[in-house]
This record gives C-alpha cells, structure tokens and sequence, in this order.
C-alpha cells in the first residue's frame, strides 16, 4: 500500500509545467468569478515527446498524468507540490512548498551505462510570483532533503499572454534554471568509480546556470468544465552542463499536448 500511494504522489508531483498553465488558462477562460467553488480540483493527462535524460541526442513518448487540487487558493496540491500561500497582495504572491521530484535511472539511455541511477528526492522550497495583467513572472528555488546530492536549483520564468480569440489564450516567455555544484556533480559529473564502469572521462563541474529556453503554451477552453492545451519548451544546455561527456546533444526541446477536466 506505501509503495502504490507513493506511485500516485509521484504521479501528481512529477508533471510537466503545461500543468500549472492548465490551471491559470481555465481560470481565464471558463467560470466567472463569483461562481468558482472553495474547493478546486482539475484531472486530466496527455502525451509528450522529451528527451530520454536532459543531454541525451534520443526522444521519446510518454503519457502525463495531471492532478491539481486547491482549497481557497491557499492551499494547492500539484506541479509545485504541497504549497500553502502565506502572502498575497497586489500582483505578488509568496507560497512554501514540499515537492518531490528529479531523479535519474541508468536505464533510461544506453549513453548512462556504468553511471548509476539518481534516487528521486523529497524537496523543500518557495514560489515567489508576481502577475500584472498578461505578465508573469516566477522565481521557485528548491532543495533536496532527501538524498540531498540532488542539489539546489532555482529556476526563472516569466510570459506574456495574449488572447487569440474568446477562448483561446497564447502565453510565451524566457526561462532560465540556475543549480548548484551538488546538483552538476551529480547529474552531469563523472567520478573515478563512474568512469572506470563508463568509459567516460572523469568530470567535476560546479555551479552555474544550466539551461536557457523559451516557452509556449497555447490554450482553449470549451464548455464549462474543459480546456485544451499545447505547451513547446526549447532549451539549451550552457556552461558546465553543456561541456559534459554525458551530453549528446545541447537541446532540450519537448512537446506536450493534453485536455484537463475541472469539478
């Protein structure tokens, strides 16, 4: 029973961002204000394409399971985790959260033979937002507590949205992720012991921005309950990531496209 509740949090905790767009985009196009509930809860999935690691040259399908509950907009479970917002006032938004996430399995590439497997990691962090009419823009920094050599990132995003038609909203903006030299050592590193079993030349790189993309996410809603979504992230490995023996290819790119059903 443990290990199937941990597959479903998993499941939850472990999306995409479309997820967190979903939710926004509905709220934009579907219920008025004065007839949404205290409590919120949207369910739904879809198929992506990503790559099989991050610096891997091979892609591949998968299905995203998403779930976002939320009491009052000041309790949330979903892509960020387990938030709970403590402050709110003119456009700035500041909510705790515990998420789970990262992780790596040697099985996931032939290119990852002889470099272990990276245990997933429970983690503790905050979401500062601030949003101004069509404009967002987000700071999350997050820090492993559990298997802390997954590190400490932070990642930067900001868009700008536009509405294409009444139920159609376009939303396109910058990101950035900045980690630490756990979270490089640890997921583009290579150590004595690693690369005797690899191949690979050993590599101990530090800290630093590891990515810089951008990001689009189109959306529709239909009827009262639904919404459509398509989000294309592109993003480029730099630094001390990119010069990485385990890097085949510097890009990241993905696609995912999903519908989502809100109570």
């Amino acid at each position: 029973m443990m290990g199937a509740g941990l597959a479903v949090l998993v499941s939850i905790l472990s999306v995409p961002a479309w997820a967190e767009d979903t939710e926004e985009a509905w709220g934009d196009l579907s219920m008025p204000p004065q007839q949404q509930r205290v409590w919120s809860v949207m369910v739904g999935g879809g198929v992506g394409v990503a790559p099989h690691y991050e610096g891997a040259d091979r892609y591949r399908f998968q299905l995203v399971p998403f779930v976002k509950a939320s009491y009052r907009d000041f309790v949330t479970l979903g892509p960020e985790g387990l938030g709970v917002t403590v402050f709110r006032a003119d456009g700035f938004s500041v909510t705790p959260t515990i998420g789970y996430g990262g992780g790596r399995k040697e099985s996931q590439d032939s290119n990852l033979k002889g470099l272990g497997t990276i245990q997933s990691a429970v983690t503790a962090g905050v979401v500062l937002k601030y949003q101004t009419g069509p404009f967002s823009f987000e700071i999350a920094p997050r820090d492993a507590v559990v298997h802390s050599k997954d590190g400490f990132e932070t990642s930067f995003a900001a868009d700008y949205a536009w509405r294409l038609a009444p139920r159609l909203r376009l939303a396109v903006g910058p990101e950035l992720t900045v980690v630490d030299g756990r979270y490089e050592r640890t997921y583009f590193g290579v150590d004595a012991q690693q690369s005797a079993r690899s191949g690979k030349r050993i590599y101990t790189p530090g800290g630093g921005v590891k990515d810089v993309g951008l990001a689009g996410t189109l959306t529709y809603g239909f009827g009262e309950h639904w919404t459509l979504l398509t989000r294309i992230s592109d993003r480029e490995l730099v630094g001390d990531a990119a010069n990485s023996p385990i890097v085949r290819s510097k890009n990241d790119a993905s696609v995912t496209t999903g519908v989502a059903y809100r109570f």
